[in-house]
């Protein structure tokens, strides 16, 4: 993964997490996913719109997490990449 501004002395190594072993580059991409995420949307932000909003505010709000989601799931992820999703 490329351009995540991952320390020199981290790339390539892993860690455990809740899901078990994983790159440390796979959980910094899922970190800033998710971060981007809550910038647009946050926790209450998310359930008001499924409890509360029309069909295309929930198409709005679900398009953008799948973008960010396959974002963080690239081979070699960039930060403009990210940066470039918007709801």
């Amino acid at each position: 993964m490329s351009d995540l501004n991952i320390p020199q002395e981290l790339q390539g190594t892993y860690i455990t997490t809740s899901k078990g072993v994983e790159k440390y580059e796979v959980v910094a991409a899922r970190n800033y996913c998710r971060n981007h995420i809550v910038k647009f949307y946050n926790e209450s932000e998310q359930l008001n719109v499924l409890m509360s909003a029309n069909s295309d505010e929930i198409k709005k709000m679900n398009d953008f997490i799948v973008s960010c989601r396959a974002w963080s799931n690239m081979e070699s992820p960039t930060i403009e990449g990210l940066l470039a999703i918007t709801p």
